[in-house]
């Protein structure tokens, strides 16, 4: 799986994180798209970590 760190949102749609796929980046990330793929794929491709707490980027980081 994929995973999305949100460190910045602009309360809209924009958000920029830490994605960690097929390599590390850090980039810019739709929340709306994310939410049409959910639509699209007619269930939770894209789940929200309800439980999750603030923490810093080294310490949700693969190693």
């Amino acid at each position: 799986g994929w995973d999305w760190w949100l460190l910045e949102f602009d309360g809209t749609d924009e958000a920029f994180g830490l994605v960690e796929g097929y390599d590390d980046e850090l980039g810019y990330f739709s929340i709306k798209e994310m939410a049409e793929l959910n639509r699209q794929m007619g269930f939770a491709a894209v789940e929200r970590d309800e439980h999750f707490s603030p923490r810093p980027l080294s310490a949700v980081r693969r190693r």
